[in-house]
């Protein structure tokens, strides 16, 4: 059975107030293996009908990748992608980056990408268990705007023993 385990928001942030304005919605859903799936929010900017298989050890790149390839359509990462892969991935709709990539090319679209100045805000909603966790702080590579939110309080009932069990505090913000 699957779950959504992060939720990735795409846009711009205001230049005085920061925040961010989204345009694109993309939700991590993990399963037997994790999938991002691409969608339009009410009145953002088109985005493809498309999903991604990534890699476990280098899922954020591969998130920025597809966010350069597929949304900002980064000249040189749209080339290199769809001579990689001999054809328009955004036509198919769907990429295993394991299979449909070498790592070496993985490697060097990525390197390509780290000092992009031109890839959008982005923001992340992480849920308990995301395997997003794990390689989150690649986000330090990148010159992009972003921000990263994770639980501070989780209230769940447990099917197997018919209890709630809660982690974290809940308290109002002071300012």
């Amino acid at each position: 059975m699957s779950a959504i385990t992060a939720l990735i928001f795409i846009g711009q942030s205001h230049p005085n107030d920061g925040g961010l304005r989204p345009s694109i919605f993309i939700q991590l859903d993990e399963g037997c293996r994790p999938c991002f799936i691409f969608s339009q929010l009410a009145g953002g900017q088109t985005a493809p009908a498309f999903k991604m298989i990534p890699t476990i050890e280098f899922m954020l790149d591969d998130l920025i990748l597809m966010i350069a390839y597929a949304l900002i359509k980064v000249p040189e990462i749209v080339a290199a992608v769809n001579l990689f892969t001999s054809e328009n991935i955004t036509a198919r709709r769907h990429l295993e980056m394991y299979t449909d990539l070498t790592e070496q090319q993985r490697l060097d679209l990525y390197a390509l990408l780290k000092s992009n100045k031109d890839l959008p805000k982005i923001g992340i909603c992480l849920f308990k268990g995301s395997s997003l966790e794990n390689c989150i702080d690649h986000l330090n590579n990148y010159s992009m705007e972003c921000e990263v939110s994770q639980s501070v309080f989780v209230r769940s009932f447990s099917s197997w023993g018919k209890t709630w069990e809660t982690s974290g505090v809940l308290q109002s913000i002071r300012i």
